[in-house]
Formats: structure tokens, sequence, C-alpha cells
């Protein structure tokens, strides 16, 4: 199979067994018999007949058609941060698993982003602490006169809008951890590098397109057949594909989905087959 720039492989298919239909098959048996009239001549020449017992089996009709196979997902992997390239773990050709590390930007910035957060939420922990110390000590002498209550009250405020600061730090850090895992450009499938468009050095933002990767298996072709099959056709008939130029190279599937509409240009029936590459 060949493969083209943009992930898809045509296959054309020789040949497919897309519809088995049982056919009762009867063969008739004749007898002859002797008269007793007849004389030893016409015994002689009479003519031997062999009574063969009638019996059932399946006739397999194929059909031919020529479809474009595509696989159901080769997804185009691209950062989820900006920043540089500093690695490049793969090329094109190469065999990944899912989770497996393609490149890598630099981590540095995202590291540092991460530690200012973490040492704000220190900080402002260290002063919720003492506020609340402070407002305990308060409330324990407000009684006696010792503060106000707007003192208390003013405290109290003070370590609310702490709280609320603390909490915006957390998601910060939070947000400075999943960014700093994100330097890893991973690959959401298993399968085949089929492009890379991605060198060291490079400076890349969200969304660029970074490497494509193509699955080794789970594959779907669409046959154009004639209106005529319509009553033929169902969803589960077997389905062998092969290649034009090696026939014995095949691979075997299934009708999966018959469309309801038939194709707006050919006016053909399409029949929808999944397949696994043989090879794969």
């Amino acid at each position: 199979m060949m493969t083209t720039p943009a992930g898809r492989k045509r296959l054309p298919i020789r040949r497919q067994s897309l519809a088995t239909l049982t056919l009762l098959l009867v063969a008739a048996g004749f007898t002859s018999g002797c008269d007793r009239a007849a004389g030893e001549d016409d015994v002689r020449d009479a003519t031997r007949v062999v009574v063969i017992a009638a019996a059932t089996g399946e006739v397999e009709r194929t059909e031919s058609s020529i479809g474009q196979v595509e696989t159901f997902s080769a997804p185009t992997v691209s950062p989820e941060v900006d920043g540089r390239v500093v690695e490049i773990l793969v090329d094109v050709g190469d065999k990944v698993e899912r989770g497996d590390v393609l490149a890598r930007i630099d981590r540095e910035p995202f590291a540092l982003r991460l530690g200012s957060a973490g040492a704000d939420r220190a900080r402002m922990e260290v002063e919720r602490t003492q506020l609340q110390s402070d407002l305990e000590r308060m409330e324990s002498v407000a009684e006696e006169g010792y503060v106000s209550e707007s003192e208390i009250e003013n405290t109290r405020s003070s370590l609310d809008a702490i709280e609320a600061e603390l909490e915006s730090i957390r998601f910060s850090e939070e947000q400075a951890a999943t960014d700093l895992r994100r330097t890893d450009i991973t690959s959401p499938i298993s399968g085949e590098i089929d492009s890379r468009t991605i060198s060291e050095g490079d400076y890349v933002s969200v969304g660029d397109d970074s490497f494509r990767v193509s699955p080794l298996s789970a594959y779907r072709v669409s046959l154009g057949f004639p209106q005529g099959l319509r009553d033929v056709l169902a969803v589960g008939q077997e389905v062998r594909l092969a290649p034009a130029d090696n026939p014995d190279e095949q691979a075997v599937g299934e009708v999966t989905r018959i469309r309801p509409s038939v194709d707006g240009g050919s006016r053909s029936l399409i029949a929808v087959v999944d397949f696994d590459d043989p090879g794969g």
C-alpha cells in the first residue's frame, strides 16, 4: 500500500465477496426400466442411468469494486504550550505507542513560573496563619475592651482577602504544573509517524501542526455498487480486499454500514467496509 501526503492510502480492490447467497440446487434423477415383454436386443441397447440424490449447497456470488482506503483516525499532533523545541525524539516512519514523547519544548520558563507560584502560595499561607492568630487573640480580649469591634472586622476582612488570593495562587500553580507537563509533545494513539514539520530550535505555538500519526490497523474503505444490488448487500457480509499490484496480499473485512442514499456523482450504492491491515 502506498501512503499519500495526506496520510490516506489508496487500495484498488480486485475482488470482494460482498454477497453470499444460498441457492437450492436440485439434481433430478431419472430411472428407466425394461419392458418384460421386450426382447433381449432391446435390453442390450438400453442406456444406463445413474440416480443421484438431490442436495443443497451454498453458492458464493462475487461483486467487484474499487475504493479509496482511509484510516479511522490519523491525528495531527500539535503543541499545547508555546515555546522553543529543544529535542526531537522521532522521525517519519518510526513506530510509536500512545503516550510516547515525540518532542520536547524548553521547560525552564514553565518551571520558573511553577516555582514562583509555589513561593507566592507559601508566603500567603504564612500571612494567613499570622492573621488567624491575631484574630483569635483579638476575639479573646474583645469583651475586656482592649480592642474595638472595628479592628476585629478589619482583621476578618484581611483574612478573607488572603483566602481569596490564596485560591487564585493555587489555580495559577496548578496551571503552571499542567503547562510544565505539556512541554512534552506526546502521541495520542499508537501508530507510525507519517509526517514531521518541526525541528530543534523552532519556536512553536499552540495549535501548530507538528506531527501526523497514522494507526497501523483499523482502516475503512467506501465501495460503490450498482443500485440493482440494493436487496443483495447487507451489513456483516465478508469483503476481501487486495491491492491491484499484489492480489495475493489480501485483507478481510466486513460491511459495517450501507449508506441510505446513493452517491450523487456515480449514482451507486455505497457500502462502508472496516478492516485491519494484515501486516499491521
